[in-house]
């Protein structure tokens, strides 16, 4: 499968941070999702984002934790909504993570950036915005900094 180029997964921590009004990113990550819905770029999510997602801003991680039912209305919007095409893992995604992870010597929760990095991967996306970059350097698609999203969009 082939996508358009500046198509964009977004991270987990900036849909966090897009919705945590007391994070001092928030004003970027919401400019992010701004750009994506006024298409600067193509956004994308994973399933996994979703449900990382979903664990964060329901729990006590987040300063003001969203209810079951503001999460899902939240989340449901993001992709009824059309902001962002979601994207399925497959068993290519699963094999090409667990590749990576053996070439890196990742374990435990890093796995899940793996799987990310394949999910790009795959799906022949430009590369993915993150507030931690560091966890997909050296891989064979752009990492843009959250920090550095003006420079970018």
């Amino acid at each position: 499968m082939s996508y358009m180029k500046r198509s964009y997964l977004i991270d987990t921590n900036v849909l966090i941070y897009s919705v945590d009004m007391m994070s001092s990113l928030f004003p970027l990550a919401r400019y992010v999702i701004k750009r994506g819905e006024e298409r600067s770029f193509f956004p994308y999510l994973s399933v996994q984002n979703i449900s990382e997602t979903y664990a964060i801003i329901t729990s006590s991680r987040l300063s003001n934790p969203l209810s079951s039912k503001e999460a899902g209305e939240l989340l449901l919007t993001l992709f009824t909504g059309r902001i962002f095409e979601i994207l399925s893992i497959n068993d290519k995604i699963v094999s090409s993570a667990l590749n990576i992870a053996k070439e890196r010597n990742i374990i435990s929760q890093r796995f899940f950036d793996a799987v990310l990095a394949a999910t790009i991967i795959e799906y022949q996306l430009t590369g993915i915005i993150t507030n931690n970059p560091s966890d997909f350097l050296n891989l064979s698609f752009d990492v843009i900094p959250l920090e550095d999203i003006f420079k970018f969009f």
